[in-house]
């Protein structure tokens, strides 16, 4: 998933810099700095050694298979004859044309599985890693209202969120 968020159809900070919200320094930083969270995110993946037990590789299985037949079905499926009116035929004849239009593009299905199972991969270890780093910490209502109060009066909303990042991070 990753690669998409960077790509300009998924990437809302593309479409400010297109209209003009945003310069292309500021998206380039968006850029370097969403790739650094990523790679610290795969690195601290890899040092603490989290990987997806038994379940968690059948729901990933089933996410791949499932996101798979699903843009088949979206992109292929109105090229599918219109006497296929069982669900299931019309996802197979779909991901059949999918699988036609990979080799006519020399790429098989293989690596296209491949690389949907890489991405959701990642995605599910990051959110693994999250609840593992999150674990049992728990801010109430009371503390966000108590220090909100104690800093809604900081000079600009730059040092109000530069302290809440700070409070934050120290909940962690």
């Amino acid at each position: 998933r990753r690669s998409s968020d960077l790509d300009s159809n998924s990437n809302p900070y593309y479409a400010y810099l297109q209209y003009g919200a945003i310069t292309r320094e500021q998206y380039a930083n968006y850029i370097i700095e969403d790739l650094v969270n990523y790679g610290v995110q795969m690195d601290q993946i890899r040092i603490q050694n989290i990987t997806l037990d038994e379940t968690e590789e059948a729901e990933l299985q089933k996410e791949i298979d499932e996101n798979i037949s699903e843009y088949a079905v979206s992109t292929y499926g109105s090229k599918v004859d219109a006497s296929i009116t069982d669900a299931d035929a019309k996802a197979a004849a779909a991901s059949e044309l999918l699988k036609e239009e990979l080799a006519g593009n020399n790429a098989t299905f293989e690596d296209y599985r491949k690389s949907i199972e890489e991405s959701l991969r990642n995605n599910a270890l990051i959110e693994k890693l999250r609840s593992t780093a999150v674990g049992e910490i728990t801010v109430t209502n009371d503390d966000i209202k108590s220090y909100y109060e104690e800093n809604a009066k900081s000079a600009s909303v730059s040092a109000f969120r530069t302290s809440w990042q700070s409070f934050i991070g120290n909940s962690s």
